[in-house]
């Protein structure tokens, strides 16, 4: 997907690394409460559960499902599912926001008040470290 900018830079969406700089989610209050407050919980309680040994029990206990899911389908099952949340994209030439609004089509466009303060990449965040190890380190393990 790409569109373009009211400033007239093309804003693409090719979901992989480049463009991680540019787009992001936007996480409402409720799915933020909800993940705090009922998902990390459950999902602390789930991981215990595996950890005993009663991964498949716990789920069947919960009836959050009746068949046997791995742990990478509980972890959707019980995180948020990012793509119901609206997307944001930070154009890289004026730092105007697009936001999508999950009721209506296309996105809505905002402007930084004062662009000369506001830092660029906004959306970046904070970033890991890479991992400095070699594969001939990583065959050794």
């Amino acid at each position: 997907m790409k569109f373009r900018c009211l400033c007239d830079n093309v804003i693409y969406d090719m979901s992989d690394e480049d463009s991680f700089d540019t787009k992001g989610w936007l996480l409402p209050y409720y799915a933020y409460w909800a993940l705090n407050e009922i998902y990390l919980p459950l999902f602390t309680r789930y991981v215990e559960a595996v950890e005993q040994g009663r991964g498949p029990a716990w789920i069947k206990e919960q009836q959050l499902s009746t068949i046997e899911l791995s742990m990478e389908d509980m972890v959707r099952q019980i995180a948020w599912n990012v793509d119901s949340m609206p997307n944001i994209y930070e154009c890289s030439h004026c730092q105007r926001l697009w936001i999508s609004h999950p009721h209506a089509e296309g996105y809505f466009a905002f402007k930084p008040e004062f662009p000369e303060t506001t830092p660029r990449n906004f959306l970046r965040g904070p970033q890991p470290e890479a991992d400095q190890s070699t594969p001939a380190d990583n065959e050794e393990r």
